[in-house]
């Protein structure tokens, strides 16, 4: 990238050829749901790096890559996948502010629009405490009867869709795409592998996607055996704290 970064740009770092794509948006957010989903499916279907998204409205700070500094980024990817092509959109953060959240909203939209996409879909969490449903809305009614054949919940009355994954699903019918958005049940205070996981076999449902999930239980079961022993060392030590203090008072 040279000059100057005058407002938000999109970098192109390869011209493609899609056909038909959807495009599936996984940024940070609560419990990293969505951010999981769409670095599981690149890595399974072998997705690759097109074009690159660079804002003054992403934190003021940089990252390290083996000493060398780089700004936030937001990063598309392809893969060819059945009869129509999937767009995949990751990356470092969010806009920071309001502003900026629909300023980068517009662009990611407006480069879809040109790249052929008529669908958008969302990925995110929702705050819970059993970690089992997947929630949805839409944008046009048509997309009701699909949402509630693979059992997602549409009422979310009660939890606003925040962050940019509201705000694409809000804009996307003035540039003229149908938007879906699936919500993982999270309590948000980790990275959420079992919500995740329930959202990716929902949106695989809804792509006609097979997508191998061997990799994804491997990573639960390391993440709650490393629960198990962070819980018990946790355990430990309040009863030390306790048996202290029944020592002292004693």
């Amino acid at each position: 990238m040279e000059g100057e970064l005058r407002g938000t740009e999109i970098i192109q770092e390869e011209r493609v050829e899609l056909r038909s794509p959807v495009l599936i948006e996984g940024l940070p957010g609560l419990g990293l749901v969505g951010n999981i989903v769409v670095t599981y499916l690149i890595r399974q279907l072998k997705a690759k790096r097109f074009a690159s998204l660079y804002s003054p409205f992403f934190p003021y700070y940089v990252l390290s890559e083996k000493g060398k500094a780089r700004l936030l980024r937001m990063e598309f990817y392809y893969a060819r996948a059945g009869e129509r092509d999937l767009l995949f959109l990751t990356g470092d953060c969010q806009p920071t502010t309001p502003e900026g959240q629909y300023n980068v909203a517009s662009a990611i939209l407006d480069f879809a629009k040109r790249h052929g996409v008529d669908l958008l879909i969302t990925l995110g969490g929702f705050s819970g405490v059993d970690e089992a449903r997947v929630m949805g809305a839409f944008t046009n009614v048509s997309l009701l009867e699909r949402l509630k054949r693979e059992g997602i919940e549409v009422d979310l009355s009660d939890n606003p869709i925040v962050g940019i994954t509201g705000i694409l699903l809000s804009i996307a019918r003035f540039k003229g795409m149908e938007a879906i958005c699936l919500l993982g049940e999270t309590r948000g205070y980790a990275p959420s592998l079992k919500p995740a996981k329930n959202v990716l076999k929902v949106l695989s449902k809804l792509l006609g996607l097979e997508i191998d999930l061997r990799e994804i239980d491997k990573q639960i079961l390391r993440f709650d055996e490393l629960k198990g022993k962070l819980e018990e060392i946790a355990k430990r030590e309040l009863r030390r704290k306790e048996e202290e203090k029944l020592s002292y008072i004693s």
